[in-house]
């Protein structure tokens, strides 16, 4: 083989592999959004599950609405992120026993009171914040790492007012 035809060959290499890259770069991605998806869908369950339960009265039934729609707004949005990847979406618990976070799944089971609805509301706040400050180390694109940080920003103020109320 002459240089010229190695040169030319590398070339082609190197078209193939990048299409390669890109999408073993979106796994990677897709990965860490779905796991954050199934974060946010997981608090959206559990605001459901304290509403439900009319546990909490006035502001801070009022507050748990707005922070419930909050998460259903980041579960959208990230939901978003992984179409654009062409990533399929995780399904949102629909029951307790579908609820993959064990401290979350056991607060829900000891519901009984507002002291507990607190006390879940809060953890599941910490739990996210967690598990996004995580997500965002692993991912690679900006757009990807603006959200989770945006979000991350949010659920820290979710903290801050439940543990205002508690």
């Amino acid at each position: 083989m002459r240089r010229r035809e190695v040169v030319a060959a590398a070339a082609g290499a190197a078209l193939l592999a990048r299409p390669a890259a890109a999408r073993a770069q979106d796994r990677r991605e897709a990965g860490v959004l779905s796991l954050a998806l199934r974060v946010e869908n997981t608090s959206v369950f559990a605001c459901d599950a304290v509403a439900e339960a009319g546990v909490l009265h006035g502001a801070a039934a009022r507050r748990l609405d707005r922070v419930r729609d909050h998460e259903a707004a980041h579960a959208e949005a990230i939901a978003a992120a992984l179409r654009a990847i062409q990533a399929p979406l995780p399904a949102p618990p629909r029951a307790l026993g579908e609820v993959e976070i064990p401290q979350v799944r056991a607060g829900l089971d000891a519901l009984d009171g507002p002291d507990d609805a607190i006390a879940l509301l809060i953890e599941v706040e910490r739990l996210s914040l967690e598990a996004h400050r995580a997500g965002i180390a692993r991912l690679r694109e900006v757009r990807h790492v603006h959200l989770l940080a945006t979000i991350l920003a949010a659920e820290a103020t979710h903290l801050v007012a439940w543990g205002a109320v508690g």
